[in-house]
């Protein structure tokens, strides 16, 4: 998100709209920044502001924003005297409620739909979530959504081919069965041209501190050999070679793809570590909810002495993980297998986190499709190979957790992106699969049925 794009909207609102004065509310938290931004911008073009922020309330999907008397009252004397109301926030999220509280705010105070414009961060569609009336209002309202623009921000580049939101499988994967993704919890990813021919991919890392230790991240790894050629941070973009390859695929496994993985994941074991305890506890109550969710079970005996002997599990030294080691992940390339998105995911909003590394040792078995056996070979050679002997017996939790976040994570994509989509409907495969092999884990002590995949909500995805 760069905050200049909402200065160039409120620049362009000002000139469409001819507004004498305009009220600019931000939603908190990143909502006042922003807002302070676009009635920067707003100043500048010759517009008289006045900026309020304001914090909604709420069940995420229903929020709701009551005014103070005095509030009210100021903002309808703004609509009176016909100001233009802006409604300034990064999202919208799943259900669109935060705007849409502070647009019904405003409606009340006077503010006709015709002077209410909501300034997102993206062109979105109704949100999901919303209800009904909701979805209603959020299509109907006007919005002027942030601005950006990558020619200009990738300086240098002449061909631009935008990867973004799953776009990169109809480049990558011609012919191939396509893995699911969530559009919107992809960064930005571009293909370029320099000016000497030579293809660069370009991938969102982030600003400032966010950016920097990704940064220090992705030239670790490149020099270490496990990803392509790292070329520098620039507007929040890490600049990498394009190598060509061929994504894997789970028939790709073999004995020289396992020792590499191994070592891949020993360097990270070594290189990123952290020096915090694992979360545990947040760990097994994800795990909780989600099998009860997903499956439709009571937490059952099996799972709660899982639980309980993991407790000892958060003095296990944690790393930045990869926590992305599906197949299509690794790219087989002339030099050797290479690593694709192994950057950030440790640092992103979702489980697990900086984490023990036994996560992606069950990322890996999950996604490969690897027995327990197996997975417990590739356990016990990390652990021979970073000096680390209690990590096979700490891979079982992590094997039940990777499958119940990606269970739920599942869901909510469906939800999200609708049932006839077809990520939903690779989602929903996923999904399936996950219960699946959670389900025999824990045969032995589970009913012969149960539901697959339920339309709730509640699953936890955030740590």
């Amino acid at each position: 998100l760069y905050p200049e794009g909402y200065g160039e909207a409120a620049a362009g609102l000002a000139t469409e709209r001819a507004a004498a004065s305009v009220l600019v509310v931000g939603i908190r938290s990143i909502g006042t920044s922003l807002s302070a931004v676009v009635g920067g911008a707003l100043t500048e073009a010759g517009v008289a502001v006045e900026s309020w922020c304001v914090r909604p309330r709420g069940h995420p999907f229903s929020r709701a924003l009551a005014l103070a008397p005095g509030l009210h009252a100021a903002w309808a004397a703004s609509a009176r005297a016909g100001a233009l109301a802006v409604v300034v926030d990064e999202g919208p999220g799943l259900s669109g409620s935060s705007f849409l509280s502070a647009r019904q705010a405003l409606q009340r105070a006077g503010f006709p739909d015709s002077r209410i414009v909501l300034m997102p961060s993206w062109d979105a569609p109704a949100p999901p979530m919303a209800e009904e009336a909701a979805a209603h209002a959020w299509t109907h309202a006007l919005k002027r959504p942030a601005r950006f623009d990558p020619a200009r921000r990738l300086l240098g580049a002449r061909d631009i081919q935008d990867l973004s939101a799953g776009r990169w499988r109809s480049h990558l994967l011609v012919g191939r069965t396509w893995p699911a993704v969530q559009r919107q919890h992809v960064r930005l990813i571009f293909l370029v041209r320099q000016e000497d021919g030579s293809p660069r991919l370009w991938r969102f890392a982030g600003l400032g501190s966010y950016g920097a230790p990704r940064l220090a991240r992705a030239r670790a790894l490149a020099e270490a050999g496990f990803i392509p050629a790292q070329h520098g941070l620039r507007d929040g973009f890490l600049e990498y070679s394009f190598v060509a390859g061929r994504p894997l695929r789970r028939k790709d496994l073999d004995l020289r793809l396992a020792q590499r993985v191994i070592a891949y994941l020993a360097f990270r074991a070594r290189s990123f570590q952290t020096g915090r305890p694992a979360r545990i506890a947040e760990l097994s109550n994800m795990i909780r909810i989600n099998l009860r969710e997903g499956l439709g079970l009571p937490v059952h005996g099996a799972v709660e002495r899982m639980l309980a002997e993991a407790a000892p599990l958060s003095d296990a030294p944690t790393v930045a993980v990869d926590s992305r080691m599906m197949p299509h992940e690794w790219i087989a390339a002339r030099s050797g297998v290479l690593k694709a998105d192994a950057i950030d995911h440790a640092d992103d909003h979702f489980f697990p986190r900086d984490q023990d590394i036994a996560w992606d040792i069950a990322g890996f078995a999950a996604e490969f499709g690897l027995s327990e056996s197996r997975e417990t070979e590739l356990a016990a050679a990390l652990a021979s190979a970073v000096g680390d002997d209690s990590l096979p017996h700490r891979v079982p939790f992590y094997a039940v957790a990777y499958r119940a976040f990606h269970l739920g994570y599942a869901q909510m994509a469906i939800s999200a992106l609708g049932a006839e989509d077809p990520d939903a409907v690779r989602f929903r495969r996923r999904g399936a699969r996950m219960a699946q092999e959670l389900r025999a884990r824990f045969a032995s002590a589970l009913p012969a049925k149960s539901p697959s995949l339920i339309s709730g909500h509640s699953f936890p995805l955030r740590s």
